[in-house]
């Protein structure tokens, strides 16, 4: 077995497509290091730019008659305070008070929330924070001011940027792995003279096959990563990796550490491998050919955003979290089903996946007695 696996990972490592798909990802760690700053990233005097102007539209949506009108000057007043407040993190920020800076963007958070609460009358949405934007920020600010952690001025460093990695691979992190297992049955054909050179029982060979293509496209995405914040820690700084991130779990928005979310995106990465290497097992089974392996699981991608939000089970549908950064941020809960979080794409994702390898078994084993069954007829 020792020898197929060697085998195997030397076909990987030869394949044309697996160099051009690290090109890709590289092209883009790359991009992320200028994406950074050029679009503001853990800036705090652009944030705040963005908001008074945000503000100052909203308060131009008023009229002195509106502003008198009983069931809108609950609105009125939330964005009036809402400026006051904007304009004192402003102060906090240049007098460099932290602190009350912190407090203050709790008490503004807050203040959105209920505001979204009230339903916002006469107000345009196009100006407004949304709900869930909101929350996030309360949950962010919260968990500073529980671990009496000061405000990141500046985005560019080490702990930023893999937190924009991870966000990045993880909405492309399925088709890098389709990509990569599309064939993974099919070209054992390309191989046949080779495969047969090493006496292996064909579910031992499967095995080895999927460990392969969960394992070592793993361990690169890891290593790129990893590779890349330290090039921007040294070109930068390393940063707080104990810096809040905004995590979508048990149905509402948490901070935790840079280094946890590490943790949780590599540990649903390895599952999301394992199960994309089942799921074009099964394919490949099936349609013997990689084209048509690529085009169903390409359409399974994109099928939680097609079924309309109104029906109910989307968190039970393992498609539902093929888009990792998605899942983890909260997109797909707010647009498809709350229950869609962290540990219900872990539970599903594995559940899946172990009918995925009962479906192979079956498959199998069905052309199996197919074959005897006809030679046995001639």
């Amino acid at each position: 077995m020792r020898e197929f696996i060697l085998f195997e990972s030397r076909l990987f490592l030869k394949e044309k497509k697996t160099w051009t798909l690290v090109a890709f990802l590289i092209v883009g760690l790359i991009g992320l290091i200028f994406y950074i700053p050029y679009q503001g990233v853990g800036h705090i005097p652009q944030k705040l730019a963005i908001d008074i102007l945000n503000n100052t539209a909203n308060m131009y949506e008023f009229s002195e008659i509106e502003a008198e009108d009983p069931l809108i000057r609950p609105s009125y007043e939330n964005v009036l305070f809402q400026q006051r407040l904007i304009a004192r993190q402003d102060v906090f920020h240049r007098f460099d008070q932290p602190e009350k800076y912190i407090e203050t963007g709790i008490e503004l958070a807050e203040l959105r929330i209920e505001g979204h609460e009230q339903g916002f009358k006469g107000m345009n949405s196009r100006y407004l924070i949304s709900i869930e934007q909101a929350q996030k920020d309360q949950a962010f600010y919260q968990y500073l001011a529980d671990r009496q952690l000061l405000i990141q001025d500046d985005g560019q460093n080490g702990a930023t940027y893999v937190a924009e990695a991870m966000k990045f691979t993880g909405i492309g992190l399925f088709f890098v792995a389709l990509l990569l297992s599309g064939d993974i049955l099919t070209k054992e054909d390309d191989h046949r003279s080779l495969a047969k050179s090493l006496p292996l029982a064909n579910r031992k060979k499967v095995t080895t096959k999927l460990i392969v293509y969960t394992l070592l496209p793993w361990l690169g995405t890891v290593t790129l990563i990893s590779g890349f914040t330290g090039i921007m820690s040294g070109l930068f700084e390393t940063g707080n990796f104990f810096y809040p991130i905004i995590l979508y779990a048990n149905t509402q928005f948490q901070g935790i550490s840079t280094l946890l979310y590490i943790g949780l995106f590599m540990g649903y990465s390895l599952v999301l491998f394992l199960h994309v290497g089942l799921l074009t097992l099964v394919l490949n089974q099936v349609t013997k050919n990689m084209y048509l392996t690529l085009f169903i699981g390409s359409v399974l991608y994109f099928l939680p955003y097609i079924i309309p939000s109104t029906f109910s089970l989307h968190y039970l549908l393992p498609f539902s979290y093929y888009n990792l950064t998605d899942v983890l941020n909260g997109t797909l809960a707010e647009k498809l089903h709350p229950a869609i979080d962290y540990m219900s794409g872990l539970s599903v994702l594995l559940a899946s996946s172990l009918l995925l390898l009962v479906v192979f078994g079956w498959l199998q084993h069905s052309q199996k007695r197919m074959k005897e069954k006809g030679g046995g007829n001639r």
